[in-house]
């Protein structure tokens, strides 16, 4: 008698879900923030999915469509704020972190896989929260300090914190670690604890040609490794729409 084949689940597979059906994509991003897809075969039909969860926000690195074109562009290394265009490691982060109100979807794509690294980077804001509350919270209660953080980026300075509460009680991050990242002395004393903890619940995975992911951008810290070769990707950032956004929650629940 043959015992059973156990299958080591990967994260991707894990978070798979058919991004055509809008009811699944939605109540995967609830239960999880996130949700992982594959077989989608071209900008345009990614650009029409996204339309169906928000409205495109469009910002300084995208195209006429909304979509920005993540590849390493030439003369950008050394130019604050466009390390995303260049084939260096960057840092996990929250996507426009320096305007008042960031797109609440992130969907990334890849259109053609980096000849070597490029690997993608994914931190859950949720479980930081509960390892803080848990181990930390001397140090959770000073990164919850209003005004402890000032993100640029947007046309101007934005003061906050790292955690925030939304009026439903919810729990959102917002974090950059770079030249656009000021931080208070009290939150600098601790910032080397916090990056470790980033690195301890760091998740990563390798984009194949025609995959994707779509996270919750007050949820989850996305970042990638520094790669080489030629690598094509596709960003699109998306503001709830109406009927979604009485689906999907800001935030996550404490």
């Amino acid at each position: 008698m043959k015992g059973n084949t156990i299958k080591n689940v990967t994260f991707f597979e894990e978070n798979l879900v058919d991004v055509k059906d809008i009811y699944a994509v939605t109540k995967q991003i609830n239960k999880n923030g996130i949700v992982t897809f594959e077989n989608i075969n071209s900008k345009n039909e990614l650009l029409n999915i996204s339309k169906n969860l928000g409205e495109v926000y469009f910002h300084r690195d995208s195209d006429v469509d909304g979509v920005t074109h993540v590849i390493n562009k030439e003369g950008l290394d050394d130019m604050v704020g466009f390390k995303g265009l260049t084939s260096a490691e960057l840092n996990l982060h929250t996507d426009r972190s320096g305007v008042e109100k960031p797109p609440e979807l992130l969907l990334f794509y890849c259109k053609v896989p980096a000849r070597q690294g490029g690997e993608t980077l994914l931190v859950n804001g949720k479980d930081i929260y509960y390892k803080l509350k848990k181990d930390y919270p001397g140090i959770l209660n000073l990164i919850l300090k209003e005004n402890s953080v000032v993100y640029g980026g947007g046309n101007n300075n934005f003061n906050t914190s790292i955690f925030q509460f939304t009026d439903e009680g919810r729990i959102q991050i917002r974090f950059r670690y770079d030249e656009l990242g000021y931080y208070s002395s009290s939150i600098i004393s601790i910032m080397p604890l916090f990056r470790e903890l980033l690195d301890s619940y760091c998740i990563s995975f390798q984009l194949k040609k025609h995959q994707g992911y779509i996270i919750k951008n007050d949820q989850w810290l996305h970042g990638r490794t520094t790669f080489s070769g030629k690598r094509e990707m596709y960003r699109i950032l998306l503001s709830l729409n109406k009927k979604v956004n009485d689906c999907i929650k800001k935030g996550f629940i404490v």
